[in-house]
């Protein structure tokens, strides 16, 4: 079994390569499909991640160039396979009360799906359908950037989205990956029935 490092982050300006994302404890990062970019907003969201990541404690660093404002959450997941693959990604931008990508398609039973996204806004974030919030940054659009982030663990093979609802209207660039879980049976890890568990934390 290995452990997945997953870095929510979201920015004004021009988007991140897809290198961007480092720690000082050695993980490769890799970005998960592309950077969603709101081309009216001028925001943009993405989803990197390292899999099979060194125990201890670590600091994160993205490096996004010229960006204005800058969101990251950093969350740690158990019970993926031992490579993590990344199974599907998708990613999407547009105005609304429903941020949401395409869907994704996971290759077996148990993927764990990553949900992402920003807003330019000042409302309240919502999960998706079945998703848990594992953290959001801010909620506040007039001096920061909000960014939210979620994850559910998938009991079939059906295409998904990764989707938020907002309180209110607005425009956001939204992100989704899944990643291969471990061969059934999962572990038992508490308080997690899944054999998923999530530490995060979250900087706006």
């Amino acid at each position: 079994l290995g452990n997945l490092v997953i870095v929510s982050a979201a920015g004004s300006g021009s988007g991140p390569a897809s290198d961007a994302v480092t720690d000082n404890a050695g993980n490769t990062y890799l970005r998960a499909g592309d950077v969603a970019y709101n081309n009216t907003s001028g925001s943009w969201s993405a989803i990197y991640y390292a899999v099979n990541a060194l125990p201890g404690t670590s600091t994160i660093t993205l490096n996004a160039g010229s960006a204005v404002h800058l969101s990251l959450i950093a969350g740690e997941f158990s019970g993926l396979s031992a490579d993590a693959s990344l199974d599907a990604a998708a990613a999407a931008m547009d105005s609304s009360s429903a941020p949401t990508t395409s869907g994704m398609t996971p290759s077996q039973e148990g993927d764990l799906l990553i949900g992402s996204g920003e807003h330019a806004g000042t409302t309240v974030t919502t999960a998706g359908s079945g998703c848990t919030l594992f953290a959001v940054a801010t909620e506040d659009g007039t001096s920061l950037l909000p960014l939210a982030a979620e994850y559910q663990v998938l009991n079939g093979i059906s295409p998904v989205n990764a989707a938020f609802a907002l309180a209110d209207p607005s425009y956001w660039s939204q992100n989704g990956a899944l990643f291969e879980a471990a061969p059934f049976p999962q572990p038992t890890c508490s308080p997690a029935p899944s054999g998923l568990v999530s530490t995060w934390r979250a900087e706006g």
